[in-house]
């Protein structure tokens, strides 16, 4: 039998073989996991026990424990760090060393420490080194702490472009990470995971539009906009991520929720349907016009998406939305209509097209009016 006693003599819990074997789930039973287990039932992180053997000794976390033993629980606070060990852990962190992140906690040294902006989890998350930064989360570190940029170490993951992207933000989910702290610049982890869709290699799109899968699973919001004002569905929509479009749409993203027109965005309030069209995104148009987009929503010039469509040349677009009754004799804010506009660039090709077609032969898409769905 092995029994570990409180430093008040107390009996606190005694384990046979066979119990140290199933907490383990191996033959032999290392110290460092019965330190977690006995952390719920004193309330205090392995790092901060340490357990006496005959009185003095103190029993290595590596150690296999056999049976018969006596243990004493002892437990310790947070040592008082030097500017030499903070920076220390957080280099350790940065380059991914475990093993002196294992000893800097185990002093036992706070993986916190108060003045420092960037923290070891910070580093261990940019730098894609998942298995520290579940170490530093064991040894309490704050999941929700931010830089000076107001990144949070989840803001930081969402936006990674190397391998341990996806692990790392599933690491900081599993450990109840809040999902809607926004950074300086008005991102939340889920526009962060939606921006590096606009760019790079295949392999960094999918593994970013994984993490903004896991973040919508853990009820991320879809409303949330950055400071110019853009939200989730317009991120999705620029890049042309059909899947990411439908499951934003399917987590109840708003199809025709505009930029905010203020802070200098170029777009002067155009919603998802303008930037597919002003893009070329005809089949992200048609999964934005299923979800009844409406094809004649003006921004702040009076530009509906087929003015986008032709002033960018992009005759499919155009016939897309003229099919779905886009209004091809509407004005915009200086009386311009889709045909001048494409007289003006030179689009010829455009300006037929606008001409062949008979006017609204389809309905137009009405508004959106359709219930959001219940976040599951």
């Amino acid at each position: 039998m092995l029994r570990v006693y409180r430093a008040s003599g107390d009996l606190l819990a005694e384990f046979t073989q066979e119990d140290l074997q199933k907490l383990a789930n191996a033959d032999k039973c290392p110290g460092y996991v019965l330190k977690r287990h006995l952390q719920t039932l004193c309330g205090q992180l392995r790092f901060k026990q340490r357990l006496l053997k005959e009185g003095s000794a103190v029993q290595s976390d590596d150690a296999f424990l056999e049976p018969p033993l006596d243990l004493t629980l002892v437990l310790v606070p947070f040592a008082t760090a030097s500017t030499a060990q903070i920076d220390e852990l957080i280099q350790a962190a940065r380059k991914g060393n475990i093993s002196v992140v294992e000893d800097c906690l185990n002093r036992p040294q706070e993986p916190d420490p108060p003045g420092q902006k960037a923290s070891a989890l910070h580093q261990a998350v940019e730098h894609g080194h998942v298995d520290v930064a579940r170490l530093l989360l064991e040894a309490g570190a704050n999941k929700d702490r931010t830089t000076k940029d107001n990144n949070t170490p989840l803001c930081l993951a969402a936006a990674l472009e190397h391998a341990g992207q996806v692990e790392c933000a599933q690491l900081l989910l599993e450990s109840r990470a809040d999902v809607n702290i926004a950074n300086r610049g008005g991102r939340s982890p889920l526009l962060q995971a939606l921006s590096c869709t606009t760019a790079g290699s295949e392999a960094e799109v999918a593994r970013c539009a994984k993490v903004a899968d896991l973040l919508l699973k853990a009820r991320a919001s879809v409303e949330k906009t950055d400071n110019m004002g853009k939200p989730a569905l317009v991120y999705a929509c620029e890049r042309g991520c059909t899947d990411l479009v439908k499951m934003l749409l399917e987590a109840g993203a708003e199809v025709n929720q505009s930029c905010k027109q203020e802070l200098g965005d170029t777009s002067r309030g155009s919603g998802a349907l303008h930037r597919a069209a002003a893009r070329g995104r005809p089949d992200v148009a048609r999964i934005l016009l299923a979800a009844r987009a409406d094809v004649d929503k003006v921004d702040a010039n009076g530009w509906t998406p087929l003015f986008k469509a032709v002033r960018h040349a992009h005759p499919e677009m155009v016939q897309l939305l003229l099919d779905e009754g886009a209004n091809k004799l509407k004005k915009d804010a200086s009386g311009e209509s889709p045909a001048s506009i494409a007289k003006v660039f030179g689009n010829e090709d455009i300006v037929r097209l606008l001409n062949k077609k008979k006017l609204q032969k389809k309905e137009p898409t009405q508004p959106s009016k359709r219930p959001r769905p219940a976040r599951k």
